[in-house]
């Protein structure tokens, strides 16, 4: 079964590049974009002014809307074989993933919505 390379690349506040990727099955993928979407929704339904999340002690990557996070991936298929390979080299997800962080994100507002 075809496999998917998700890359994240952003810059740091003009000084740095942030970067990292996940080797994602098609199931993870979508997961994956369904949370971008709540994402999206979330904001502009509750007129949040930017995306924030944390990465390092005291370093957040900010975004004005979800398109501006969503330029941030790219998405590649690639075969089992290549994933394996990627997988033996640097495991299934390698550099700074911000999924984690996004998905917190996105968990905070929510709670926040629903306790104003």
């Amino acid at each position: 079964m075809p496999q998917v390379l998700v890359k994240f690349d952003t810059w740091y506040c003009d000084e740095f590049n942030v970067k990292g990727f996940r080797i994602m099955t098609r199931d993870e993928f979508n997961d994956m974009m369904n949370t971008l979407f709540d994402i999206r929704n979330i904001k502009k339904a509750d007129q949040i002014p930017y995306i924030s999340i944390g990465f390092g002690a005291n370093e957040d990557l900010e975004f004005d809307d979800a398109e501006e996070l969503m330029d941030c991936f790219d998405v590649t298929d690639i075969s089992d074989e290549q994933a394996n390979t990627l997988a033996y080299f640097f495991g299934k997800e390698y550099g700074y993933w911000p999924m984690p962080a996004l998905e917190g994100w996105l968990h905070d507002m929510i709670v926040e919505r629903d306790m104003n």
